[in-house]
């Protein structure tokens, strides 16, 4: 991982970024600080520092309510909320 050649690192890393996406090669301590329940002995890991999930219920929840409202953009959502 870290330090290693670059056609040895993850495929999904250098496709990420051939995208536009960042994308961060992290060591196993630096996987640790981010995921503290890992229980597994890793290489190392991908980080994609912009991914997020969200639950659909709220969001569908939200779309409609702004559509039934007049909405015309729903582009402003924040989805942290979700």
């Amino acid at each position: 991982m870290a330090g290693a050649p670059e056609g040895e690192r993850p495929r999904p890393l250098a496709h990420a970024r051939g995208l536009g996406i960042e994308a961060n090669v992290l060591t196993p301590p630096e996987t640790a600080k981010i995921e503290p329940n890992l229980r597994m002995t890793i290489a190392g890991s991908v980080y994609y520092p912009m991914d997020c999930h969200l639950s659909p219920q709220p969001l569908l929840a939200t779309l409609a309510r702004e559509v039934t409202h007049g909405a015309d953009s729903v582009l402003a959502l924040d989805p942290a909320k979700f």
